[in-house]
Protein backbone atom coordinates (compact mmCIF):
# COMPACT_ATOMS: atom_id res chain seq x y z
CA UNK A 1 0.00 0.00 0.00
CA UNK A 2 2.83 2.43 0.86
CA UNK A 3 4.60 1.55 -2.36
CA UNK A 4 1.45 2.11 -4.42
CA UNK A 5 0.96 5.44 -2.65
CA UNK A 6 4.50 6.41 -3.55
CA UNK A 7 3.96 5.38 -7.13
CA UNK A 8 0.69 7.28 -7.28
CA UNK A 9 2.33 10.42 -5.96
CA UNK A 10 5.07 10.04 -8.52
CA UNK A 11 2.55 9.48 -11.25
CA UNK A 12 0.83 12.67 -10.29
CA UNK A 13 4.08 14.48 -10.85
CA UNK A 14 4.37 12.69 -14.10
CA UNK A 15 1.08 14.09 -15.13
CA UNK A 16 2.76 17.42 -14.97
CA UNK A 17 5.33 16.37 -17.42
CA UNK A 18 3.32 14.34 -19.87
CA UNK A 19 2.57 17.14 -22.35
CA UNK A 20 4.31 18.73 -25.25
CA UNK A 21 6.82 21.41 -24.43
CA UNK A 22 4.63 24.12 -25.92
CA UNK A 23 1.63 22.97 -23.87
CA UNK A 24 3.57 23.10 -20.62
CA UNK A 25 3.21 26.77 -20.02
CA UNK A 26 2.63 28.54 -16.77
CA UNK A 27 -0.81 27.78 -15.39
CA UNK A 28 -1.55 24.64 -17.44
CA UNK A 29 -3.90 22.33 -15.49
CA UNK A 30 -4.04 18.56 -15.91
CA UNK A 31 -6.16 15.89 -14.25
CA UNK A 32 -4.66 12.45 -13.73
CA UNK A 33 -5.91 8.89 -13.34
CA UNK A 34 -3.90 5.98 -12.01
CA UNK A 35 -6.18 2.94 -11.97
CA UNK A 36 -3.69 0.77 -10.06
CA UNK A 37 -3.25 3.33 -7.29
CA UNK A 38 -4.73 2.81 -3.81
CA UNK A 39 -8.23 4.10 -3.03
CA UNK A 40 -8.22 7.88 -2.64
CA UNK A 41 -5.07 8.30 -4.74
CA UNK A 42 -6.32 7.14 -8.11
CA UNK A 43 -7.09 10.65 -9.36
CA UNK A 44 -6.02 14.23 -8.77
CA UNK A 45 -4.78 17.42 -10.40
CA UNK A 46 -1.44 18.80 -11.56
CA UNK A 47 -0.62 22.42 -12.37
CA UNK A 48 2.54 23.20 -14.34
CA UNK A 49 4.30 26.48 -13.75
CA UNK A 50 7.53 28.08 -14.92
CA UNK A 51 9.98 30.09 -12.88
CA UNK A 52 12.38 31.57 -15.37
CA UNK A 53 13.27 28.71 -17.72
CA UNK A 54 12.55 25.97 -15.15
CA UNK A 55 9.32 23.96 -15.34
CA UNK A 56 7.67 22.84 -12.08
CA UNK A 57 4.66 20.65 -11.30
CA UNK A 58 2.37 21.12 -8.32
CA UNK A 59 0.20 18.09 -7.53
CA UNK A 60 -3.02 17.88 -5.56
CA UNK A 61 -4.00 14.44 -4.24
CA UNK A 62 -7.12 13.86 -2.14
CA UNK A 63 -7.35 17.59 -1.45
CA UNK A 64 -3.70 17.86 -0.31
CA UNK A 65 -1.35 20.01 -2.38
CA UNK A 66 2.28 18.88 -2.48
CA UNK A 67 5.34 21.11 -2.84
CA UNK A 68 6.29 21.94 -6.46
CA UNK A 69 8.70 19.48 -8.13
CA UNK A 70 11.19 20.35 -10.88
CA UNK A 71 10.59 18.71 -14.28
CA UNK A 72 13.80 17.81 -16.14
CA UNK A 73 14.32 16.90 -19.79
CA UNK A 74 16.66 14.17 -21.03
CA UNK A 75 16.68 14.03 -24.82
CA UNK A 76 13.04 13.43 -25.82
CA UNK A 77 11.86 12.34 -22.36
CA UNK A 78 10.79 14.36 -19.36
CA UNK A 79 11.40 13.17 -15.81
CA UNK A 80 10.51 13.84 -12.24
CA UNK A 81 12.59 12.29 -9.49
CA UNK A 82 11.16 11.99 -5.97
CA UNK A 83 11.96 10.46 -2.64
CA UNK A 84 8.75 9.45 -0.84
CA UNK A 85 8.42 7.38 2.34
CA UNK A 86 11.86 5.82 1.96
CA UNK A 87 11.60 5.05 -1.76
CA UNK A 88 13.08 6.70 -4.82
CA UNK A 89 10.46 7.27 -7.50
CA UNK A 90 11.17 8.14 -11.10
CA UNK A 91 8.35 9.34 -13.34
CA UNK A 92 9.05 9.50 -17.09
CA UNK A 93 7.08 10.41 -20.20
CA UNK A 94 7.64 11.44 -23.78
CA UNK A 95 5.48 14.37 -24.88
CA UNK A 96 3.39 13.25 -27.86
CA UNK A 97 0.06 15.08 -27.76
CA UNK A 98 -1.26 18.29 -26.26
CA UNK A 99 -4.30 16.84 -24.48
CA UNK A 100 -3.50 13.33 -23.14
CA UNK A 101 -0.24 11.97 -21.72
CA UNK A 102 0.80 8.47 -20.69
CA UNK A 103 3.47 8.36 -17.98
CA UNK A 104 5.30 5.60 -16.09
CA UNK A 105 6.20 5.76 -12.43
CA UNK A 106 9.00 3.40 -11.36
CA UNK A 107 9.75 2.53 -7.73
CA UNK A 108 11.16 -0.40 -5.77
CA UNK A 109 11.39 -2.50 -8.95
CA UNK A 110 7.74 -1.88 -9.88
CA UNK A 111 6.09 0.33 -12.48
CA UNK A 112 2.62 1.92 -12.72
CA UNK A 113 0.89 3.79 -15.55
CA UNK A 114 -0.61 7.24 -15.08
CA UNK A 115 -2.80 9.04 -17.61
CA UNK A 116 -2.92 12.84 -17.63
CA UNK A 117 -5.62 14.80 -19.41
CA UNK A 118 -5.35 18.51 -20.14
CA UNK A 119 -8.24 20.32 -18.45
CA UNK A 120 -7.64 24.07 -18.85
CA UNK A 121 -5.35 26.98 -18.27
CA UNK A 122 -5.48 28.14 -14.64
CA UNK A 123 -6.78 31.66 -14.20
Amino acid sequence: MKTMLKVTISLFFLLLASTTISAQNSGEKWSYKAVDAPYGYESGEIVFSKKGEILYATITISGNTLDPVKVTQKKEKKEISLYVDGSDILVTWTPKTKNVIQAKASFDGSEITVELTHTLKKK
